[in-house]
This record gives C-alpha cells, structure tokens and sequence, in this order.
C-alpha cells in the first residue's frame, strides 16, 4: 500500500489569472503545497497540470509530474474528474490512498499531513477543518446552533467545524467506487483558525499573505540577510570633518550581530543606494563580501543575488526604512524597519524594531531571525 500526495493545479483562473504560479511570499504558490507535502511521510507526491509553464516551474521538485487532459482543466471541472483520470492511467494499486491538497490553501504543513495519513491509515475518509464559534442559521431564518432567547457568549456557542479546503484523503478503492473524495462521517483533522482563508480572489490573497507572514514564514529557515545602510546601519546623518570629509557613524552592536549571522552559516550582504567609500570599509570590518552600492532597484539585485546563493526570497530576510526599500521588503520571506522608519515601510513589514536606525535596529532584528 502506498499514500500518494496529489496536488491538482491548472494554468487557468477566472479569479486571478496563472494564481498558482504567481509569487506568494516569495516563491510561487503552488511550491508551498509541494514543500509541504515533500516534508512528510507521503510515499510519493504527484502533481497534475495541464501547461507546460507550469511543469517547467515545478521539473526540479522530485515529483511525479501528471499531464492532465484539457476536458479536466476546464472551470466546470471537478477536483475529482482529475483524480479518476490519474487512477486511471497510473500504476496505482486500488489498496493505495490519496492524500489529495489544494494549493489555493497555503497553510499546509507537514504537521498536518502526517495526521491525515496516520488517520487514513486506520481505514478512515479524512479531511482538515477549522473550529468556528458562529452563531448559525439556516436560509428560512432558523437558528441552527443557538437559541435566540437564551443568547450565550460566543464563546460559548456549540462550536461546529467547516471545511478549509486544505486536505482530504481516502482510499483508491473508495474514490473510483463512490466517484468522492470523502466517505460519510469522515476522520475531522483539525488545523488552526488561520487555516480557513482560501485563495480564490484578490482580497483573499492579499489576507493570506498577511496571515502566512504573521502565522508561517517565521517558521522556515532564514538563509540569507540583507541590510540597507542609510537610516538603517547609520542614523541617516551625514558627518563632515574639519576637512569638508563627509563621515557616517555606525554601531558596534550591528556589528557583533553580523558575527552572529556568520556563526550560524546565514550569508549576509549590503544592498543600498549609498555610494560612499565608509560602506565599504564598514562591511570589510563585518566581513561582508557581497556589498552593492549605488542600486535604484534593489529587488531586482535581491533576485541576483539570491539566485547565486541558490535561495529563494523567502529564505531572505531584510531591513529597509524608505520608499525605495519597499518593493523588496515586500517579498522577502522575513522583512523588517528602525522605528522612524517612514510610516508606509511600517504599514508593510513583519516587524517594526524599537531601535532606530543607527541605534542597534539591525542587532535587534538579527537577534529576531535567529530565534525564529
């Protein structure tokens, strides 16, 4: 008996066009679901497409990747047309299970998938859900869960549960008898309150980035740390000498941090607009050798530079303070500013620091990305 991860994603979508494929966080969408998946206990994951766009994305993944036919690619399809066309045609055994994961849920993680196999295992239809404490009626306008003359606290309430449209699971044999995904009374896993957010508009994804960054990205593994240096490593002041010598002042406290940084194998590098020579010198005292100065788009250096380290954004962590800064702290899987930051950078980053810029602000937030 093997249990098979399964992921279903096609190129189309009326709601947001190539949405599994489009960055999230800081890698396409549907590589959260395969990474989740990889990192289980699932014999092997299978990914069914129908564009050669995304199987070119997805070809290093070790995967089976499943062409699917265009009659179950269409917006009428069902999740379970695509799951009898690879039955059908795969070496699969009708004692097998299917861990089936929708990657318009990006809040799946090896924890949960465990529990789904371990209960479809024991002979179990099973699917994630999430607790909800709503008070619920019906559409002729009766109460479901609650009497309205005897309102309780809403924490209170009869806690029902609700689908998140994260995972199922079951048997082969049971799919192609019933033609379901799911038996009646199926195991319920639950997953955390977050978990319910499916992406299937604009607004959707917008909160689920919000809610990922906040609830998941801290989880992975920082591998890279990148830091502006105007307003961020120094005060934003400008210094002259007795001389007209323009000088910057930085803090000693950053600098023990990138020592940090170092010990715990984490590449570090300077991406700035500043082209004066003391950021050299100060990133040869830290020790840092990738240092870009003079840079009008910094995400795109970011994307250079990580694609040398073979790291994806959202392994990188970094701190800005301006305008400039933003559209890389936007994508970056951990981002962060000083406290005077501008307000737009603190309406957008993960964390705002205590300190200000200058003050210690990067040893603050170093210290952060190591405990995470």
């Amino acid at each position: 008996m093997a249990i098979i991860g399964f992921i279903p994603v096609r190129i189309g979508s009326k709601g947001i066009p190539k949405k599994n494929i489009r960055n999230f966080c800081g890698k396409p969408l549907v590589c959260w679901t395969i990474e989740a998946l990889l990192e289980s206990d699932l014999d092997k994951v299978v990914v069914a497409t129908d564009s050669n766009e995304i199987n070119d994305l997805i070809k290093d993944y070790p995967i089976e990747i499943f062409n699917r036919s265009e009659a179950n690619a269409t917006d009428e399809s069902t999740t379970e047309s695509v799951m009898l066309e690879y039955i059908k045609y795969s070496t699969t055994h009708i004692s097998d299970k299917i861990v089936l994961a929708q990657a318009t849920n990006p809040f799946i993680t090896k924890k949960d998938v465990n529990a789904i196999i371990d209960a479809v295992k024991k002979g179990y239809s099973t699917l994630t859900v999430v607790p909800v404490e709503r008070f619920l009626w019906d559409n002729q306008g009766h109460s479901i869960n609650y009497a309205p003359n005897s309102r309780p606290r809403r924490q209170d309430v009869s806690q029902n549960r609700t689908e998140n449209g994260a995972l199922y699971a079951n048997s082969i044999q049971n799919i192609v008898n019933s033609r379901c995904r799911i038996e009646n009374r199926p195991y319920l896993v639950e997953m955390p309150v977050y978990s319910l957010h499916e992406i299937d508009t604009e607004d959707d994804w917008d909160i689920c980035e919000l809610l990922f960054k906040k609830h998941m990205m801290h989880r992975k593994k920082i591998k890279m740390f990148i830091t502006d240096v105007d307003g961020v490593l120094t005060d934003g002041g400008m210094y002259y000498g007795a001389n007209g010598d323009a000088l910057k002042k930085f803090n000693a406290k950053d600098g023990m941090g990138f020592g940090l940084l170092k010990e715990a194998d984490i590449n570090t590098a300077i991406i700035t607009g500043e082209v004066h020579k003391s950021v050299l010198a100060r990133a040869n005292k830290l020790g840092i050798v990738w240092v870009v100065r003079g840079v009008k788009d910094k995400l795109a250096k970011a994307i250079e530079l990580a694609s040398h380290y073979d790291v994806s954004l959202s392994e990188i962590a970094y701190i800005g303070d301006d305008i400039n800064d933003m559209d890389l702290l936007r994508q970056v899987g951990y981002s962060a500013c000083p406290s005077d930051a501008i307000d737009e950078v603190k309406d957008i980053v993960d964390y705002v620091c205590q300190r200000k810029g200058g003050e210690g602000c990067v040893r603050e937030f170093i210290d952060k990305c190591l405990r995470n």
